[in-house]
């Protein structure tokens, strides 16, 4: 057996993976997952109870027929099963069991215990007053089906269907069981995308013509980072050039190359400079440290607005996430002043400072959205585009669907003409959504679903159920990109897939 040099395996430690023969040696076929000899003996202990659960009676068989559970204990490691758990509720323990039997002949037992894990820890952080069990069964069984990449799929249509509750039921507890369950799904995402780039590494061998040789280049999301980054130094200079007075464009570029070569000490910082500093170190963060930053800032300066929206992304109590947002929207005002509000509605986010206030309202308008308040949460999302008719934030993307949700289709209309953006699947395919939905399947609704599909052709399927939106979504996408396709689809699937026409008007014209 050949082991590729770069993947030393730990005395006593214990792999898994498929061996292929390669003239008189075996290599593994594209890597293994290997685990340190702590390890060892649970594992093993693990493996031959999946052996003696099992028909089979042959080990080779076995490892064979089963390598996928294996391969599944290795990743996830044991789970205890639901009546070995101590649960705060016998609703709780019910809705585990239900859920074992309900998935018994379509998961491994293996994931079958990580979802009953999974609804243990949720049920630990939220402590949810089960009326209905059936309706967490189907979250739970769509929660495992999104996280696991190569899953049964059934879309929560069908879901919904078949557990007699309703979609939109199943798509809120769905979200919030996956907001409650960041961190462990985080850990668990972690442990699958670490297995996969070991194979994904390890899937080129030097010499050997047999293997077809692929690159997988890894991308960084580093959008995100140089996004705050950038905007750090914006502040930084908008703050230095907010008390002077510039006469001509010369005067400016010359300051700014004294900025860019000024090799001075600088300034000393305001406490609120300091405070806004953490921030912006506190988004570069996540978990413990992200939120010990942002508390931090709020000693230093308890004015900042994105101290609060930090806090409250992390904040579980809806009452208590509700009441941070408010505060970072109240002290964000009292910063910026009505006063300087009015004077500078229509660009605002061109004024660097006013970008902390914009993300609290945005944030508050997605809480109203969410929690089906919908009058408040047009409010703000129409206040963000008074303020910014730009619209950096995407703010008509939501108040369209909230616009939607609410009946007042005229409004969305007029929302879509007012961008045009034809050209995206957003614009396209919001434009079939509204003219079917104000006047039914009309020629006009027809042709315009060709332009849609012309400029997107990947959005129906996900809007049809023929493909399922993965849990985790693109981080960025091309216009007229499958990626793009699945965004659309995730934002606008309740529009879509709630209203029986709707589909048959695709199915139609697919």
């Amino acid at each position: 057996m050949k082991v590729l040099e770069d993947h030393p395996v730990e005395t006593g430690g214990i792999v898994v993976g498929i061996l292929l023969p390669a003239g008189e040696i075996f290599i593994f076929f594209t890597s293994f997952i290997d685990l340190p000899a702590g390890l060892t003996e649970k594992v093993k202990k693990g493996v031959y109870q999946l052996f003696e659960k099992s028909d089979e009676g042959n080990p080779n068989e076995f490892l064979s027929t089963f390598y996928p559970e294996i391969l599944h204990f290795f990743i996830f490691g044991p789970n205890p099963a639901a009546e070995d758990l101590e649960w705060l509720s016998p609703k709780h323990l019910e809705v585990a069991q239900e859920f074992q039997d309900y998935m018994e002949d379509i998961y491994d037992e293996v994931i079958i215990k990580l979802g009953v894990y999974l609804w243990h820890q949720y049920c630990l952080k939220k402590n949810p007053k089960v009326m209905k069990p059936s309706v967490y069964v189907a979250t739970l069984r769509y929660l495992i089906d999104q996280f696991i990449p190569y899953g049964e799929w059934v879309t929560q249509n069908e879901l919904a269907e078949e557990f007699e509750i309703s979609s939109s039921s199943l798509s809120a507890k769905y979200r919030d069981m996956e907001k409650v369950l960041k961190e462990e799904l985080d850990e668990l995402e972690e442990k699958l995308a670490n297995s996969a780039d070991e194979m994904y590494d390890d899937f080129q061998h030097e010499g050997d013509d047999e293997f077809l040789v692929e690159n997988f280049a890894e991308e960084e999301d580093s959008f995100i980072n140089s996004r705050f980054s950038m905007e750090r130094e914006l502040l930084r200079l908008e703050n230095e050039t907010s008390n002077r007075d510039f006469e001509t464009m010369d005067d400016i570029q010359t300051f700014l190359n004294q900025q860019v070569n000024q090799q001075s000490v600088k300034k000393p910082l305001s406490n609120k400079e300091k405070a806004q500093d953490l921030i912006y170190d506190a988004y570069d963060s996540t978990g413990k440290k992200r939120i010990e930053l942002a508390k931090k800032a709020l000693k230093l300066y308890p004015n900042i607005p994105d101290a609060y929206n930090i806090l409250a992304e992390l904040e579980l109590n809806p009452l208590k996430e509700e009441q941070l947002l408010l505060k970072a929207i109240e002290v964000g005002e009292k910063e910026l002043g009505k006063d300087f509000i009015k004077e500078n509605k229509g660009y605002f986010w061109g004024i660097v400072s006013t970008r902390p206030y914009m993300r609290a309202k945005f944030n508050y308008a997605d809480f109203l959205h969410e929690n089906e308040r919908f009058e408040e949460a047009i409010r703000q999302y129409e206040d963000l585009l008074e303020l910014n008719p730009n619209d950096n934030q995407g703010a008509r993307y939501e108040l369209f669907i909230v616009y939607v949700e609410s009946g007042l289709f005229k409004k969305a209309e007029a929302l879509l003409k007012k961008y045009n953006e034809t050209t995206t699947a957003n614009g396209a395919y919001n434009l079939v959504l509204i003219e079917l939905l104000q006047n039914g399947a009309t020629n006009k609704a027809k042709q315009l679903l060709q332009k849609a599909k012309q400029q997107n052709p990947y959005v129906l399927d996900y809007l049809l159920g023929k493909k399922n939106i993965p849990m985790y979504l693109p981080k960025h996408y091309q216009l007229g990109s499958e990626a793009e396709a699945i965004i659309y689809a995730d934002n606008h699937w309740n529009l879509w897939a709630g209203n029986p026409k709707l589909l048959d008007f695709l199915k139609k014209g697919k």
